[in-house]
């Protein structure tokens, strides 16, 4: 079976240890290398075999977002999941420059396994407590007028079944929701990443939110996170 290459980046090198500790205990994942500092990741990662990587946001010198932009315009098919002890506003500049999720370090080892799988697949994982902090950070950007233009480019379809992605749904629970097949949620996902340029789901709920195309989800929503 070819395994996931999983590169560590993070300033403690026990964090860094541990993560080991816990990955290389699954069959399916090699750690192929570390790095403790942004200028390490950067020049480490494009030599690595990795096709996945951990990244914490607060790092000596170049940070984890900075890092994450650079690594990604040097190979845009590298997959970058955040695990940090960092929310609020680093949740949105991590979306926005690409990350395929975002984890607080609280997550358990099976949870991070799972996400790292799931990144591998082409999804996007974020923690839901992370989810109501992305909604936030939006929301006070939207009261500074850092809001687009209105005028979607989406269908009512389409809208539709992005509100229920934004609200944590997933595609067998939005197709049970508006009676529809998982399929044909699934094809209009691609309709929606093309229409939107956006790499997941995740960047095409932070667009739509940001020019104001769906409605944002209520605190009610983001609590049921968990149980949907």
């Amino acid at each position: 079976m070819k395994k996931i290459r999983v590169f560590l980046v993070d300033d403690h090198p026990i964090v860094r240890e541990g993560l080991r500790s816990v990955l290389e205990t699954d069959d399916g994942i090699e750690v192929v290398g570390d790095a403790g500092t942004g200028e390490q990741a950067i020049s480490q990662i494009p030599l690595s075999s990795a096709n996945i990587v951990l990244m914490d946001v607060k790092l000596p010198g170049i940070d984890g977002i900075d890092a994450l932009r650079q690594l990604l315009r040097i190979n845009h098919n590298l997959v970058i999941i955040v695990l940090t002890s960092f929310g609020g506003e680093h949740v949105v500049r991590a979306v926005e420059a690409g990350a395929k999720g975002y984890l607080l370090k609280g997550v358990s080892g099976n949870e991070l396994k799972q996400a790292i799988y799931d990144a591998y697949e082409g999804n996007s994982t974020i923690d839901p407590i992370v989810t109501a902090q992305l909604v936030a950070g939006l929301m006070r950007q939207r009261r500074r007028g850092n809001s687009g233009p209105n005028g979607s480019p989406l269908t009512t379809r389409e809208t539709q079944i992005l509100e229920f992605a934004a609200r944590g749904n997933s595609n067998k629970r939005i197709a049970q929701r508006l009676s529809i097949s998982e399929q044909t949620v699934k094809n209009n996902f691609t309709s929606i990443l093309n229409k939107l340029q956006a790499s997941d789901r995740t960047q095409a709920v932070v667009t739509c939110l940001r020019h104001n195309w769906i409605f944002m989800p209520s605190v009610a929503d983001l609590m049921d996170y968990e149980t949907q």
